[in-house]
């Protein structure tokens, strides 16, 4: 098993073992569609619509759109109440209102310490984690980057380099590998 595959295998210990919908889906988003906390924060209604049933597009923030996979469509789905508003933020604090990066960063801390993971972990180094899954399966840098106006180039491969960090440390110290 290599590093890569260890590391996805705590993420989806991190995902079974989060059980608030709101924060199951926030992190499905940081990781498998890529959005930062940043992004995420300000996600709109109005900014996601149903395609071919299971799946959703997710209008970013920054511009561009993102297809979401079923997975993380049907998590949002079930975030959304019959008296929504479209111009509503998906992602609220228990008060109801908008949720800060730092308080999306604070929330995966929470996620990984729970399943056990004993350095610290943010929302953004699960952002360079999805964009290193994304290079190390075979998508070019410049696919990754430009579309979403997010990083530059030489972003996403740091973003690499921390990526095997944080394997090695998963590994070292979580799993035990």
């Amino acid at each position: 098993m290599t590093a890569l595959d260890r590391a996805e295998d705590w993420f989806r210990q991190l995902l079974a073992a989060e059980r608030n919908h709101r924060n199951n889906a926030m992190l499905r988003l940081i990781y498998y569609a890529g959005l930062r906390p940043e992004e995420l924060t300000m996600i709109r209604w109005q900014d996601v619509r149903a395609i071919g049933g299971n799946q959703g597009l997710l209008t970013l923030p920054s511009g561009g759109e993102l297809l979401l996979p079923s997975h993380c469509w049907s998590h949002l789905l079930y975030l959304r109440s019959p008296d929504t508003q479209a111009r509503s933020l998906i992602f609220l604090s228990r008060h109801g209102a908008a949720l800060s990066p730092a308080r999306v960063s604070g929330i995966v801390r929470n996620a990984a310490r729970r399943v056990g993971l004993t350095f610290p972990c943010t929302a953004q180094q699960l952002w360079d984690c999805h964009a290193q899954s994304a290079v190390e399966r075979g998508a070019p840098i410049a696919l990754i980057a430009p579309p979403y106006a997010r990083v530059k180039i030489w972003g996403v491969t740091r973003a690499k380099h921390l990526r095997l960090i944080w394997a090695e440390r998963v590994n070292g110290l979580f799993l035990g590998g």
